[in-house]
């Protein structure tokens, strides 16, 4: 049985075949932590992979407990400072600075650090339960070794699905069902597509998650993104 081309389903496999082919790899949705709100198998391969030292020296004290000690101090510093201040500078496990992704240098001088970005593992996962409530799922989620940094939700005009329909999958519910997912380590972004519009969800540090617009025009041009104001209006 074919897929219909006008419904959900399709448009996740054209969105999935277009990211595969240029550099993101398919993560098992069986893989992910409901509670934690990661892929731990994946997280734990990148910093053993890329950080051999520091994952021996700790092995040293932990053992083969080791895995779980750096899982469990990475949620804690997630939701202390975020996902997006982890990713970019790590997290400290008994004193030791992990990190969870490698930026692309400015140079190419040390090739030690050209090979650890290379290492970087961009995943795409379709229909992603998060709940430990129930079986709900997320059309298609991105990650970046493993942690969970942006939501795609599609909706389909001809089924009279918009917005709103987003916004209950991924809000109201989820905020209600799985409270790990919507802390700090919730996705950095998400992203909401109908052929009308497309919104964009990002978190503000002054007034919490704000919604911007992209509206299709008549030949299909977009608004850009601005970033909303965090002054207050005088008056």
């Amino acid at each position: 049985m074919t897929t219909p081309r006008h419904s959900e389903a399709a448009f996740e496999t054209v969105i999935e075949r277009h990211l595969l082919a240029h550099g993101y790899v398919a993560v098992s949705r069986d893989g992910f932590d409901r509670e934690r709100a990661i892929f731990p198998s994946v997280v734990l391969s990148f910093i053993k992979d890329t950080q051999p030292k520091e994952w021996a020296k700790l092995e040293a004290l932990h053992g083969p407990k080791t895995g779980e000690q750096i899982l469990t101090d990475l949620c804690k510093w997630m939701d202390a400072n975020g996902s997006l201040a982890t990713l970019r500078h790590g997290f400290k496990c008994y004193g030791r600075t992990l990190h969870v992704a490698y930026f692309k240098a400015a140079h190419e001088l040390n090739p030690e650090l050209e090979e650890r970005y290379a290492k970087n593992c961009l995943g795409l996962t379709r229909q992603l339960h998060f709940s430990t409530r129930s079986e709900r799922s997320l059309d298609v989620t991105l990650s970046v070794n493993g942690i969970h940094i942006a939501t795609l939700e599609l909706k389909n005009a001809m089924t009279e699905q918009e917005r709103v329909n987003a916004l209950d999958t991924r809000g109201r519910l989820k905020l209600r069902e799985a409270p790990s997912v919507s802390s700090n380590c919730a996705s950095v972004s998400l992203f909401i597509a109908d052929p009308r519009s497309e919104w964009t969800w990002r978190p503000g540090r002054r007034r919490g998650a704000r919604w911007s617009r992209r509206r299709a025009g008549r030949r299909g041009a977009g608004t850009p993104w601005r970033r909303p104001s965090t002054r207050r209006r005088s008056g």
